[in-house]
């Protein structure tokens, strides 16, 4: 299966980061694979994977490009995964909205700035807001803001309603985890040890609630073999992980050795050890003989 990449958009504002749009990506294609509505940007800041862009940032105010995901997205990603696990190939983009865009891992710190930069108009309640055409782009919404409750967060109350609003006059189909009051659970619990019995609990309603509402996908037709990672070099030094799309093993690979390969059943692509190797997105072929290794410019 190819490799989620995580994008952001990010503005210098009042002192403080805002994240003001992010979206996960596999392959090239713009479709939508659904959209989450979460509390506030996290943790996944471009000076972690991009110094240029954090540069950028610092520099002219704002900045947008390739992000490195933060717990939340790698949660978000492991969703998509799974309700894509019986696809050889995922093309598409997430989406993640934020009822407000400022970049806060506290999420009572977070809520506390939101609601004090509102009342001093230094913000405004609506500004992370789209329009139920912009939802309608979206075969489903995730809603997983948290469940931090004060009487006093007034504003974070009234941007819950209007987004919840605009949802419902989008007709696009919602699910979560919700409690009691309306509100509801985090996707990626704080607990490690709980984020995959959430994953599960999210993937079960998406079975049972939104995949039925959902018009029926064209199987994606792919060649007898897929690319997934290769080592960059060329020549004799060139490798690559290759999966067999008939029966999704895989095994390493070198051009001009495809007599004796050895398969494995295990996700050697996934393998930590070869994180450095180019992910490739859509590059399948019949011929063994017809692979070669030039690198593509991104």
């Amino acid at each position: 299966m190819n490799q989620a990449k995580a994008f952001g958009s990010f503005v210098l504002r009042h002192g403080k980061t805002f994240r003001t749009s992010a979206y996960m990506q596999w392959g090239k294609s713009k479709k939508s694979l659904g959209a989450a509505l979460m509390l506030n940007p996290g943790s996944a800041h471009p000076n972690k994977l991009n110094p240029d862009l954090d540069a950028r940032l610092k520099t002219l105010g704002a900045a947008m490009g390739r992000i490195q995901p933060d717990p939340t997205m790698d949660q978000l990603i492991r969703l998509i995964e799974k309700i894509h696990n019986d696809h050889p190939m995922i093309e598409g983009r997430f989406q993640i909205f934020n009822l407000f865009n400022l970049q806060e891992t506290n999420a009572e710190t977070a809520i506390d700035t939101f609601e004090s930069l509102v009342d001093s108009h230094k913000i405004t309640v609506t500004e992370s807001l789209v329009t139920p055409g912009e939802l309608q782009v979206h075969p489903w919404i995730l809603l997983g803001w948290g469940v931090n409750h004060r009487r006093g967060w007034r504003h974070l109350r009234e941007i819950k309603d209007l987004w919840l609003q605009q949802i419902e006059a989008s007709g696009i189909p919602k699910f979560g985890k919700m409690n009691k009051n309306g509100d509801y659970y985090h996707p990626c619990p704080q607990v490690v040890s709980e984020r995959p019995i959430m994953l599960d609990e999210l993937f079960n309603q998406y079975s049972k609630a939104i995949k039925p509402l959902l018009p029926a996908e064209k199987p994606i037709q792919l060649k007898n073999y897929s690319l997934l990672r290769w080592n960059r070099k060329q020549g004799r030094e060139a490798q690559a992980i290759l999966r067999d799309n008939r029966t999704g093993l895989q095994c390493l690979f070198t051009p001009g050795l495809s007599q004796n390969l050895i398969w494995f059943h295990c996700n050697l692509a996934n393998d930590l050890s070869l994180s450095d190797w180019k992910p490739f997105d859509d590059r399948s072929f019949d011929d063994l003989s017809f692979i070669d290794f030039k690198e593509e410019k991104e």
